[in-house]
């Protein structure tokens, strides 16, 4: 063997064990005890139901690893900013579950000021799409704030709280919507 088919056998078997390390697959594992000596009973020690729990906490703590390690999810600022737009979401969608069968056929999202009354021109359907629409928007902006905290941690740190505020009007204005239809 030459020193340039050393080298390839090398240089293969490291990136093998690299492939390895940075592979998503799971670790062979055992399936039974080897038999040392005549005297040693085989049994099996893998069980199959708890195999895809493993691989579930294995991938858990693989995202928690990557979380600590991100700078973003270490500022507590955003880290309260997404557990509140969640669940000012669920909130949100509760209580329409909870109250849709008291809801009038029309919703009166504007006021109008002329008249002194509110306009009821929205379908109580339209509330089904609401929090989806909020989701999405809380989503948006917890990416862009992603995006933007490498090179300006004071503008993330200006629209988390911005968010915040905007959800917490969010959801007082739509108690108050509730609170004038039923």
């Amino acid at each position: 063997m030459d020193d340039k088919e050393q080298t390839n056998n090398f240089l293969n078997r490291d990136l093998s064990y690299r492939e390895y390390l940075y592979s998503e697959d799971e670790p062979e594992e055992v399936t039974e005890t080897q038999v040392v000596s005549g005297e040693q009973i085989s049994l099996g020690i893998q069980d199959k139901t708890n195999k895809n729990v493993y691989k579930l906490k294995r991938r858990l703590q693989r995202m928690e690893r990557l979380l600590e390690v991100n700078p973003f999810w270490n500022n507590g600022l955003t880290a309260f900013t997404t557990i509140f737009t969640i669940s000012v979401s669920a909130i949100i969608g509760l209580l329409i579950i909870k109250y849709y069968g008291q809801l009038p056929f029309k919703i009166p999202f504007f006021y109008n000021h002329t008249e002194n009354t509110w306009d009821a021109n929205y379908d109580k359907s339209f509330l089904l799409i609401f929090p989806v629409l909020v989701t999405g928007f809380n989503i948006i902006i917890t990416r862009l704030n992603m995006l933007i905290f490498s090179f300006d941690r004071k503008l993330v740190y200006f629209i988390s709280l911005s968010l915040v505020m905007v959800n917490l009007l969010l959801i007082i204005a739509f108690v108050q919507l509730l609170y004038l239809t039923i």
